[in-house]
């Protein structure tokens, strides 16, 4: 064979100095198939120590060798994949291991260990009962027998397990058995997924449609109630009865107006369908409009509205910043008293400090925006004030420090979380500092240029 020619006759030619010879090579037939020759040849010498003649066997091979490299394919394709299940098991993003019938941890992968926040090694000495949540190992245990006993070929549920810091995670477990040929269970292989984020977003979306649906059912049963009565006639002769049934329901049809639209805006904020057109505005332009926007509500409730501006550029999106600055104006009046007084301010923050000195409270907020400098813009009223409990829950959606805020003061809840939206994707920070019984700053940062 031309693979083999130059190698069988460098030791033919060590043959004649008097080597022996014992070589593999393929041979090509007459009809052109190769067969594999084994040669074993020695040189028998004179007295002299002259070669007189070689003795040698050539022997068939063929099927040996046909064995050999099928052995060999075999353990190439074994290596393969074992290596292609070590690479998955290693480097899949959800937990995976493999669990000996009565619990032990076998094998484990980087992913399960960040979870249960244990190393390998420590997992080695663990079982899996050891982690599971007390509360869930019955029906684990459950499962694993039904498994073993052939009434089902694989088990999923949903399980918390116990880290090693001693924190709950929740987890959607797949275990299934792994057989030898005879069908006896060798070992469990078991998947975990982290579902803490499902979990809080299926909160969420819960905690959503009821209040939204108590915030619909509400203005809606008022305004049935109020055009049902006026559609009997009861009131045809009394017309100052029917002029408040009147008002009722036109008072709840602008609430049911305002939730809509603020569930939508809250929405195409959220979901990145209108992106916001960032040009140069002057804060000073941007604070004269918002207070032209409420300015109506405060003569209405004899309440003063104080700005201090200051000659700057921001590179914002003009109509979003106002809209912020009108729901925080609007939401300073909703609990301000007559008399009282609602400052709204900007100040140049240099450094990644910012101090703010209002009139409720002299703060200081480690805040780092996109640039060195920047804008703080800051709303203070003197109302009731909000409880530490709530301060970071207020910016999220139907939050209210009261329940009864939005039958009484007319909000929807979604006013301060549109507000952190249009601030957040400025590249900004929002925050509100607050004392009880003396009133709140509601204060957001903007990086500035020019």
């Amino acid at each position: 064979h031309p693979d083999d020619r130059d190698r069988i006759e460098a030791a033919l030619q060590q043959e004649t100095q008097g080597e022996n010879f014992d070589q593999e090579y393929r041979y090509t037939r007459p009809n052109g198939e190769n067969c594999w020759l084994r040669s074993q040849a020695f040189p028998i010498k004179n007295d002299t120590g002259d070669i007189v003649r070689v003795v040698g066997t050539v022997e068939d091979i063929s099927d040996r060798k046909r064995v050999e490299d099928e052995r060999k394919q075999t353990e190439a394709a074994l290596r393969d994949s074992e290596e292609r299940f070590r690479r998955a098991f290693d480097n899949a993003p959800i937990g995976m291991s493999l669990i000996s019938l009565t619990g032990q941890f076998l094998k484990v992968n980087a992913c399960y260990c960040n979870l249960v926040e244990y190393t390998e090694e420590e997992l080695f000495k663990l079982t899996f009962q050891e982690l599971t949540h007390p509360a869930d190992l019955a029906e684990d245990v459950e499962g694993i027998r039904q498994m073993l006993v052939g009434e089902i070929r694989s088990f999923q549920m949903e399980k918390r397990y116990i880290t090693k810091q001693g924190a709950i995670v929740p987890v959607l477990m797949n275990t299934a058995p792994i057989s030898d040929l005879g069908g006896q269970p060798l070992y469990f292989v078991e998947h975990i997924q982290d579902i803490r984020d499902r979990l809080k977003v299926e909160r969420m979306k819960d905690e959503f449609i009821s209040v939204v649906s108590h915030e619909l059912r509400t203005p809606l049963t008022s305004i049935r109630g109020s055009i049902g009565i006026l559609e009997s006639g009861i009131f045809n002769d009394r017309p100052e009865k029917a002029k408040q049934m009147l008002k009722i329901a036109l008072n709840n049809s602008d609430r049911l107006v305002r939730l809509v639209n603020d569930i939508l805006d809250l929405e195409r904020l959220e979901s990145g369908k209108v992106q916001l057109v960032m040009e140069q505005c002057q804060v000073a332009s941007l604070m004269q409009q918002a207070i032209d926007g409420v300015q109506a509500i405060a003569d209405q409730s004899a309440i003063t509205l104080s700005l201090t501006s200051l000659s700057a550029t921001l590179w914002a999106a003009p109509d979003a910043i106002i809209q912020a600055l009108i729901n925080l104006l609007s939401n300073a009046l909703k609990f301000s008293s007559s008399g009282d007084t609602i400052w709204l301010t900007a100040e140049m923050q240099q450094g990644e400090a910012a101090e703010i000195e209002s009139r409720t409270s002299k703060v200081r907020r480690n805040f780092k925006p996109n640039t060195q400098n920047s804008i703080l813009f800051s709303i203070t009223d003197q109302g009731r004030g909000i409880p530490a409990d709530k301060l970071e829950l207020i910016f999220e959606q139907f939050q209210q420090v009261d329940v009864s805020d939005s039958r009484e003061k007319g909000g929807t809840g979604l006013g301060l979380a549109i507000c952190k939206n249009i601030v957040q994707q400025h590249g900004g920070k929002i925050w509100v500092e607050s004392t009880l019984g003396k009133g709140s700053t509601f204060c957001f940062a903007l990086p500035l240029i020019g």
